[in-house]
């Protein structure tokens, strides 16, 4: 008896679960929104920010996109650095252009997807 109402109790969490992917179901305009904020970095987190404000899923990516473009900034820092700045300068800078791209994979592929590094510190920005 007990392992039928474990399993039922799993059950009733599933379909929790998939009641709270419903009611987040993405349209065409959010996933648009989110590439928008992806791709243009800086600019289409202002876009986001004003444009879709209440969108989870396009804050989520106009968010990541925000941290990516501050490690752009980091790379523009390293270079100015002497001595060593010129090599760890550059290699910053692609890392934040492999992210970019990857962005934009995640933001059209409709799931909420954190990009490498920099996605784990999402929850930390409140806009």
């Amino acid at each position: 008896m007990a392992k039928k109402a474990k399993s039922r109790k799993g059950i009733d969490r599933e379909i929790k679960r998939i009641e709270n992917n419903i009611n987040e179901v993405l349209n065409d305009d959010s996933k648009l929104f989110a590439f928008i904020a992806t791709f243009f970095s800086l600019a289409g987190f202002v876009i986001a920010l004003l444009a879709r404000r209440s969108d989870r899923y396009v804050m989520f990516y106009a968010k990541q996109s925000l941290l990516v473009f501050v490690v752009y900034l980091i790379s523009s820092i390293a270079v100015s650095l002497p001595g060593f700045g010129w090599i760890i300068g550059p290699l910053i800078y692609i890392a934040a252009v492999l992210l970019w791209i990857l962005s934009w994979f995640y933001a059209i592929g409709g799931e909420f997807r954190e990009v490498p590094i920099v996605g784990k510190y999402v929850k930390y920005l409140r806009f």
